[in-house]
């Protein structure tokens, strides 16, 4: 819950900080800027901010399985391999949970520093947590690798 109630307050800033740079660059594309913007508007730009920040920490970050055809130690070069090639780097190492964050910092940024993607090895399958898209990547990347070592 904590987590998410700090991703709700980083989106809620960030979708505002967007929509107050692209308001003002239409407005000021117009003859008479702001001539036109009222607090309803100023209030419906702030029911989506919130919407938006409400809902996307939900659908955009979450845990998924990976399921090893071996134990991790096995696969553990090749689930290495995967995550350089997407562009991460490992942060620490305890026990059974692998933390990777990413290189760049542009992408850190836009994901706004919530780019962690943490890895727990103790049971088959593993357990991967962290931005969806980066773990559906990774998860193609490593069934692509299952099939290959299959044929």
């Amino acid at each position: 819950m904590k987590k998410y109630l700090i991703r709700f307050a980083k989106y809620v800033v960030y979708f505002m900080v967007l929509l107050t740079v692209f308001t003002s660059l239409m407005e000021y594309t117009k003859p008479e800027p702001f001539k036109d913007f009222t607090l309803e508007l100023f209030r419906m730009y702030l029911l989506i901010g919130i919407g938006f920040s409400a809902i996307y920490p939900l659908i955009g970050f979450g845990k998924r399985e990976l399921h090893l055809n071996r134990t991790f130690a096995d696969d553990r070069e090749q689930i290495e391999k995967i995550m350089d090639a997407i562009g991460l780097f490992k942060v620490s190492e305890e026990g059974s949970v692998i933390v990777y964050r990413y290189k760049n910092k542009v992408k850190k940024f836009f994901l706004l520093y919530e780019d962690a993607i943490v890895i727990e090895t103790s049971n088959n399958p593993i357990v991967v947590s962290g931005p969806l898209k980066e773990i559906r990547r990774m998860k193609l990347m490593f069934e692509q690798y299952l099939q290959n070592s299959a044929e």
